[in-house]
């Protein structure tokens, strides 16, 4: 799966434009991109480097990302007090996904993550990313308890590829 998209613009439902610019020149997982022409950064085009686990989820992503379907990966994030998770990453495998009129080959992968330490969170995330270009395709959420991450589903409505 390529970690890091060379170029390419995706635009989500709700407006938002991520644009894609490349790898950083000291880690090739490590993507240059853009929300609305604000840069950030995000390991494998996924994880912000500024969220909580961010190393946790660089050194595993990798392993799920590349390996075969089942492969598993855990870590916990603590971001302070009551905010604490067991975050579990999986390989889902590879499979066709027709989006906006074209068919992409795409890693099928998802987040599991569960609160602790007082914290009843509980969340599925899983990530469809094109295998060619490692663009992340489509993205849902599945709130299952605890207080809900204010996130929508990422759903396409304008894929521009390289």
């Amino acid at each position: 799966v390529a970690p890091c998209p060379a170029r390419g613009e995706v635009e989500r439902q709700g407006g938002t434009v991520i644009a894609y610019h490349g790898a950083d020149p000291s880690n090739p997982r490590l993507c240059n991109m853009s929300a609305n022409g604000v840069p950030y950064q995000a390991w494998n085009a996924t994880w912000h480097t500024d969220w909580p686990g961010a190393a946790a989820a660089a050194a595993a992503m990798p392993g799920v990302l590349d390996g075969p379907t089942g492969t598993v990966a855990g870590f916990d994030t603590v971001a302070g007090p009551g905010a604490a998770w067991h975050d579990l990453l999986r390989n889902e495998g590879v499979e066709d996904i027709n989006l906006l009129g074209r068919t992409y080959h795409a890693i099928k992968w998802s987040h599991y993550r569960e609160g602790f330490g007082g914290n009843t969170y509980r969340s599925v995330t899983t990530v469809w990313k094109d295998i060619a270009t490692g663009i992340q395709l489509f993205t849902t959420y599945n709130h299952i308890a605890g207080r809900p991450a204010l996130e929508q589903a990422f759903i396409p409505v304008r894929i521009d590829l390289p």
